[in-house]
């Protein structure tokens, strides 16, 4: 029997990433010593981490159907990251998250934006075929749906005999002022906090 997946579900989006060796005054006109174009979000980034210990590893949650998301897609695929999953929507743009990084200091300002792509629904993870998987990590947003996908994990395992058959539940709790990630606190098995 092949093993098992792990299953990650939340954001994926495109970073740029702008190095300077000073934050730029408003209103100005600054070079960048170096310019990153990289695929970002959490759920997206946990993804690849784990593509690249060696761990079956997929990502599940939306993208645009747009040029942008390609790029997104071919470095999940070249960092053993599996996407067959993943919900694509029509006019709708690829989330954005522009970053300021003072590598003088450190610091980093991010501007993010997601104007049109919806999150990912219940419906569509129900099309899953949950015995594929033993680890689901579900990150902390979209909080009322990822609630409904861990019932349906639940549920799941509530039919399984073998503990080995059960899945496995985490949960992102980001930012504990965001949203109601509160509600999440009690759901799953394990949690972390970033």
């Amino acid at each position: 029997m092949n093993e098992k997946r792990v299953l990650q579900v939340g954001l994926v989006c495109l970073d740029i990433l702008n190095v300077l060796d000073h934050y730029p005054e408003e209103d100005g006109d600054t070079q960048c010593q170096e310019q990153h174009w990289q695929r970002g979000g959490n759920a997206g980034n946990s993804s690849v981490v784990l593509g690249l210990l060696g761990m079956d590893v997929e990502y599940l949650g939306t993208l645009a159907e747009h040029q942008l998301s390609q790029f997104i897609i071919d470095d999940f695929h070249t960092n053993g990251v599996k996407t067959e999953h993943v919900v694509y929507h029509s006019n709708s743009t690829v989330p954005t998250t522009c970053a300021i990084v003072n590598s003088t200091n450190g610091s980093r300002t991010i501007i993010h934006a997601n104007r049109n792509l919806c999150e990912l629904k219940v419906e569509d993870f129900q099309k899953l075929q949950l015995a594929m998987y033993h680890w689901i990590h579900f990150e902390g947003r979209n909080i009322e749906e990822v609630i409904k996908m861990i019932k349906v994990v639940e549920e799941f395992n509530e039919t399984q005999e073998k503990s080995e058959d059960r899945i496995t539940v985490s949960v992102e709790l980001e930012k504990a002022t965001k949203e109601a990630v509160h509600l999440l606190i009690d759901k799953g098995d394990r949690k972390s906090v970033v």
